[in-house]
């Protein structure tokens, strides 16, 4: 069984993504500095391929796949099949299980802003109850 990495991300989702073993990521394979979160650029992967993923995690999910990002982040609207390269780092740098996290990383801090909605509206329906009851403001 994998274990819980960052975001709540299986770390066995990763299999096959360079520097990750088996079915487990293993921090040694990267230097010191380590990620803060899965989505972040990783140690070993270099600026070229973090821009190129971050085209990739930037798409709506509905839109997104390999081929629309190596578009957009080419500027080549009418490549019919991502360059090898590109192809090799969606791979290597396990772009799926990033964004993944990413996703769930999104939509919790929504439902926290939309629960936090809830909340705020829910005390200014009591603070205007209590002031229509009295019928005064302090």
């Amino acid at each position: 069984m994998g274990s819980v990495w960052g975001s709540g991300i299986l770390v066995g989702a990763l299999e096959g993504a360079t520097n990750f073993s088996q079915s487990r990521y293993d921090p040694g394979m990267d230097s010191e500095k380590k990620p803060r979160e899965l989505w972040d650029r990783l140690d070993h992967e270099s600026e070229r391929a973090y821009r190129a993923f971050e085209s990739y995690r930037n798409l709506p999910s509905v839109e997104r796949t390999v081929i629309a990002a190596y578009r957009h982040h080419t500027g080549n609207s009418d490549a019919v099949k991502p360059s090898d390269t590109y192809s090799a780092w969606s791979r290597q740098f396990a772009w799926r299980e990033r964004v993944a996290a990413y996703d769930d990383h999104l939509a919790s801090v929504r439902r926290v802003a939309y629960e936090g909605g809830i909340v705020e509206e829910a005390e200014w329906q009591a603070l205007w109850r209590g002031v229509s009851a009295t019928g005064s403001t302090s």
